[in-house]
């Protein structure tokens, strides 16, 4: 059976709440149980008002768990912070400034799926690399320039295949690693929470969906 976000050519159609409960209902890996479907349904419906995120610019519109939901005229997107993050080059007992860090998710309303972006704390340098984990799936991400950073604090996934992928993973896990390897062999390792992400996503696409 196919998937209902594929065609025949391969293009992905626009509709989140359709790989949510496509996922579910046909069984990937992890099936979840209909009580869970009416659980991430009835959360993306109810949105709690917030205090304005002091790592945003702009306020947050609603909140699920531990994702924030934005919508700033034609641009929308949901956001978390790392709830863990560390350096090996740092004392172990020592966390991070945990605020510099983000995770985006841009929502994409031409038939795209959407946008996973990071955003570092320090700069990039040439040489460096960034994976996402999420459990045992790995998925490298690249810079605007391609495999080499610039000066940029910006990291992208470089296809809309390993978009799509990792955000069905994003579904279906609790927490995803994202790690920054320097040729010195030195690693800063950022844990971000997948708690509310499904539920976010599912109220981001009710608020921008053309």
């Amino acid at each position: 059976m196919m998937h209902p976000v594929e065609s025949g050519r391969g293009h992905v159609r626009e509709s989140f709440a359709a790989v949510l409960l496509w996922d579910v209902r046909w069984g990937s890996m992890k099936i979840w149980s209909d009580v869970a479907i009416l659980l991430v349904i009835i959360g993306a419906m109810s949105v709690t008002a917030g205090t304005q995120s002091a790592a945003q610019a702009v306020d947050a519109d609603a909140y699920h768990k531990d994702w924030s939901v934005f919508v700033d005229g034609g641009d929308c997107w949901i956001a978390t912070g790392p709830v863990l993050s560390t350096d090996s080059q740092v004392e172990p007992s020592t966390e991070l400034r945990r605020s510099d860090a983000r995770l985006f998710v841009r929502y994409l309303a031409d038939g795209r799926p959407s946008e996973i972006t990071f955003k570092h704390r320090y700069l990039f340098e040439a040489g460096q690399r960034v994976f996402a984990t999420i459990e045992t799936d790995a998925y490298d991400f690249a810079f605007l320039y391609g495999n080499e950073a610039f000066g940029e604090d910006m990291a992208y996934l470089e296809s809309e295949a390993a978009q799509f992928s990792l955000l069905l993973q994003m579904i279906r896990g609790s927490e995803m690693e994202l790690r920054v390897w320097s040729p010195d062999e030195s690693v800063t390792t950022d844990h971000f929470s997948l708690q509310g992400f499904a539920a976010a996503m599912l109220d981001v696409e009710s608020r921008c969906k053309q």
